[in-house]
């Protein structure tokens, strides 16, 4: 799903007054909250190497080796309405349901809040089951008993 997907969903299905812009930062702070919470320490990162003279020297022979390190999440303001989000199906309709639900905690529709960020914490919680089965944490070592 991209951004203008998503900004899309939430506009269908709940017209409302907000720009593009107020949605935007409203993404970017929980794409920062999924990256933070679920998938910085379950995911690796194969990225290029460090550039030359940052690598680490190798205990046998003395080679360097690259390092890898993850990225850092800087958000999306830089970025069009064209770039894809962190979340895949079917999980991506954790994005539409938090727009409806700042959506209406800025109009000050109280009962239709509670009830979209029910729906959130339930799609978020279902997301991030999955990513716990699917990714084990970068820090847990395997054991064999």
């Amino acid at each position: 799903m991209t951004i203008h997907q998503a900004i899309q969903a939430c506009d269908n299905l709940q017209p409302n007054p907000y720009e593009n812009r107020e949605k935007l930062g409203w993404l970017c702070g929980l794409e920062a909250r999924i990256w933070d919470e679920v998938l910085r320490d379950r995911v690796r990162w194969q990225l290029p190497p460090a550039p030359a003279g940052a690598g680490a020297v190798h205990a046998k022979g003395g080679k360097k080796r690259g390092v890898f390190r993850p990225p850092v999440f800087d958000g999306w303001e830089n970025r069009g309405l064209g770039e894809a989000l962190l979340l895949d199906p079917p999980h991506d309709q954790v994005y539409a349901l938090y727009l409806l639900s700042q959506v209406d905690f800025h109009n000050g529709e109280w009962g239709r809040y509670n009830n979209t960020a029910a729906r959130f914490n339930q799609a978020w919680a279902e997301m991030a089951r999955s990513c716990n089965h699917r990714w084990i944490h970068r820090k847990t070592r395997a054991r064999n008993y």
